[in-house]
């Protein structure tokens, strides 16, 4: 079983694409394309792995972004329209057009640097991570992301049998002011349609390697107080 964990904010496993790319990239540093730093991660203690922390900060350039998973066509907004492999980042907005919304998830938590964060959910020895968005404006509930049905293993090596279960009861995430509503930008981290292909191939289109994304985070912002929460959600989907 994968281990869910956190990774310090601002740096990407070398297991994540970005920590791969930046990894393979090195020689971008020297052309300006890329400052970066290399240092074991402490953070990230995954048993079995020796992991490294790599905080990229790119220069001055238009982003590329991956296409929208075909789950969140309609129900989120991306920053950049050109359109490559590269990170998506897109602003959560309900089909009514609110862009505030309440996070929904399966209401257990760990802490991270004195912090409580949402984490998977143990349910009669199932493990769940379901995260929905609620719109204050029309009511209605939007699916983010379910791991069993979204991402790597949700797709490529998706388990019919856990995915019949009953998801878990879901929660509001409330800011520390008390609010439930907030704003939110979801990042997803693509593997790449090469390697979709390669280790998925035949078995479905190659044109839903955006599906098969290998990492999922959220940042939100509180309607209220304005507070900032980045990557309040962090999960690898493979």
């Amino acid at each position: 079983m994968r281990h869910l964990f956190r990774p310090m904010p601002g740096f990407f496993s070398s297991r994540s694409p970005r920590g791969r790319e930046a990894s393979r990239c090195a020689a971008d540093v020297q052309s300006g394309i890329f400052t970066s730093t290399l240092c074991p991660d402490p953070w990230l203690p995954v048993p079995g792995r020796h992991l490294w922390a790599v905080r990229i900060v790119p220069a001055e350039r238009n982003e590329q972004m991956m296409p929208v998973p075909s789950h969140l066509r309609g129900l989120v907004v991306p920053l950049e329209s050109a359109i490559d492999e590269g990170a998506l980042s897109a602003t959560v907005r309900c089909l009514c057009g609110e862009t505030r919304f309440e996070l929904l998830y399966p209401g257990q938590t760990h802490e991270h640097a004195g912090e409580k964060i949402p984490c998977t959910a143990e349910v009669e020895g199932h493990f769940f991570f379901v995260l929905k968005s609620r719109c204050p404006g029309c009511a209605r509930e939007h699916l983010l992301f379910d791991a069993d049905f979204h991402g790597w293993n949700g797709l490529v090596c998706h388990d019919p049998a856990k995915a019949a279960l009953a998801r878990p009861q879901l929660v509001a995430w409330l800011c520390q002011c008390g609010e439930a509503r907030h704003t939110g930008v979801v990042r997803i981290q693509t593997e790449g349609r090469e390697e979709f292909i390669s280790e998925a191939g035949g078995r479905f289109d190659a044109d839903r390697w955006p599906d098969a994304f290998g990492w999922f985070s959220m940042d939100l912002t509180c309607a209220r107080c304005g507070r900032e929460s980045r990557e309040l959600v962090s999960y690898e989907t493979m």
